[in-house]
């Protein structure tokens, strides 16, 4: 008697479970993909957010560092002979002489440690103390601020173990653009004269200084900063 052999039942899932395999397999790779987007996505905006610091700490460093040479600026009237002026270099101190590196054509920048001065196409330099630059263009002071010129540029190394050629450096531009001036308390009135370079040594004189950072690797972030300047005439 022959017996019949069973044939195997076929199952019912009909290959369901190798689509949803797949489907699973899709949906971990987009996961994985989107991740992979975000981290990089965060990685840049924490790179730009590093970046837009280091160009705010550069313009503020700058800017604040103008001070001492403005100040010297201003007492003595004039530049030092070390940066082409007409100023004996010892009415300068040694802290501010070090700060100032040359003069150069602006608009420019400088790899050289200090601050470099403009100077017009005749080579002289620009006497802050004496009158605004902006004023003597088409929309005279009334365009202020829109109107600064560049007045310096300034550069210095992140370590001592570094030079401000290296690629890593600190680096700004700056314009300083003179107010007013108003009268020193306590002085008598033929001690105060508002005109421009006049009897400076009575008056309080105040500037408006924007500076202009860079970060530190020069690829293109900037930050401007600015502040208003008081000048306390020297005893």
């Amino acid at each position: 008697m022959n017996t019949p052999i069973p044939t195997p039942r076929k199952s019912p899932q009909g290959g369901y479970a190798l689509i949803t395999a797949i489907l699973f397999l899709v949906l971990l790779t987009l996961v994985a993909l989107t991740s992979v987007k975000n981290s990089g996505l965060e990685a840049r905006m924490g790179t730009n957010s590093t970046l837009h610091t280091q160009a705010f700490e550069s313009s503020e460093i700058t800017r604040h560092l103008i001070d001492k040479v403005l100040d010297a600026n201003i007492a003595t009237r004039g530049w030092p002979a070390q940066v082409g002026g007409t100023v004996n270099n010892g009415l300068y101190d040694s802290p501010t002489l070090k700060l100032l590196a040359g003069a150069a054509s602006c608009p420019t920048t400088s790899t050289t440690y200090g601050f470099t001065l403009c100077q017009n196409s005749s080579g002289q330099l620009y006497n802050w103390y004496l009158a605004n630059t902006e004023c003597s263009g088409a929309g005279g002071c009334a365009s202020f601020p829109n109107n600064l010129d560049q007045d310096a540029s300034f550069s210095a190394p992140l370590s001592t173990s570094s030079s401000a050629s290296t690629t890593n450096h600190i680096s700004g531009t700056l314009s300083v653009y003179f107010l007013s001036t108003a009268p020193v308390p306590g002085q008598s009135a033929n001690q105060f004269e508002p005109n421009v370079g006049i009897n400076i040594s009575g008056t309080y004189r105040y500037y408006y200084i924007n500076g202009t950072g860079l970060d530190y690797t020069g690829s293109g972030n900037a930050a401007d900063t600015s502040a208003v300047f008081r000048d306390v005439p020297r005893s």
